[in-house]
């Protein structure tokens, strides 16, 4: 007869292989998901940085922190200042040509002691006649020369006294001078105790820039006028208005050629000498010729003049005249 204890003992061992079963698919499932944790934990710290492997400080394929790329820094740039021309300066030399042979010249300065000592020629500027007017009419520092014939001339000057303008002209003869009115009225002329003003007949008008140099007048409404800024101004009705400026680099002198005007102009392209042009009563100037001159030629000590068809031009050492309105010099 067989006891219970030997009809339960085959029975478990079953239950025993599917415990250990379990356990082993439980520990494979448990590894398969820390290992894909793992994995996970990795992958997610590496691109951003995080402390897993590789990125620790130093390890191999870290990011490594790199230096700010320096920027390149342009310097400001200075602007190249614009050369200023200098100052078209007061003359030291008037002419007053006649004609062909005859004309008159004179050197001037400050008041009082540039002494009014204008001379004359017949011969064409071969020879000169001094003359003295200081001495008789106490003035000096001629402002404007005019001329008739070589017997005859007139001139602004100053006073030796207050250096105020005083009209004087030639006595018979032209070896002596005579004073006229203390006031030259109805004269065309600059006061350079005043260069902001021009005096006409009719009285002194404004001038359309900061400083008159010279004035030629044409008439006693008609006149163009030479600024220090390099620039010509004519009027129609005695400076009561001045038409637009036109601007001559170089410019030195100016003077009246028949209906309209011409000037002298030094260190221009194209002229080792004095370029002489002439301007119409509106317009530009237009190119005559250029004169050679012998000796230094300053700005301040260039005249020119025209009279009676014949132009005259008194620069460095030389005097030259020009029969075809500036072409040729002789």
């Amino acid at each position: 007869m067989t006891t219970e204890s030997e009809n339960t003992g085959p029975a478990r061992r079953p239950r025993a292989r599917r415990s250990s079963r379990r356990d082993l698919i439980t520990g494979l499932v448990v590894f398969v998901v820390l290992a894909i944790v793992a994995v996970l934990l990795w992958s997610f710290y590496r691109p951003f940085g995080g402390s897993g492997p590789g990125n620790q400080p130093g390890a191999a394929g870290a990011p490594t922190a790199s230096a700010p790329a320096a920027t390149a820094t342009t310097a400001p740039t200075t602007p190249t200042p614009t050369a200023t021309p200098d100052p078209v300066p007061a003359p030291t030399r008037l002419l007053a040509a006649v004609g062909k042979n005859v004309a008159w010249r004179a050197t001037t300065g400050d008041c009082p002691s540039a002494a009014a000592e204008p001379e004359s020629t017949a011969d064409g500027g071969h020879s000169w006649q001094k003359t003295n007017a200081s001495f008789t009419t106490h003035t000096d520092a001629m402002q404007r020369l005019m001329a008739t014939s070589v017997g005859h001339a007139s001139a602004i000057s100053l006073s030796t006294d207050f250096c105020r303008p005083r009209l004087v002209h030639s006595t018979p003869g032209a070896y002596n001078w005579a004073a006229g009115s203390s006031s030259p009225t109805g004269q065309w002329y600059i006061d350079p105790s005043d260069r902001g003003q021009v005096h006409a007949p009719g009285g002194a008008v404004a001038a359309p820039c900061s400083a008159a140099i010279t004035v030629a007048p044409i008439d006693d409404t008609h006149a163009a006028l030479l600024c220090s800024d390099d620039t010509i101004h004519r009027t129609t009705d005695a400076g009561a208005h001045w038409g637009p400026p036109v601007t001559v680099p170089g410019v030195a002198a100016l003077a009246v050629r028949g209906h309209g005007y011409v000037l002298a102009r030094v260190s221009a392209p194209g002229c080792s000498g004095v370029l002489v042009a002439t301007l119409a009563a509106d317009g530009a100037p237009t190119r005559a010729g250029c004169a050679s001159v012998s000796g230094t030629v300053h700005r301040d000590a260039v005249a020119i003049s025209s009279g009676h068809g014949t132009l005259w031009l008194w620069a460095g050492s030389s005097i030259r005249r020009s029969g075809d309105g500036g072409a040729s010099w002789k």
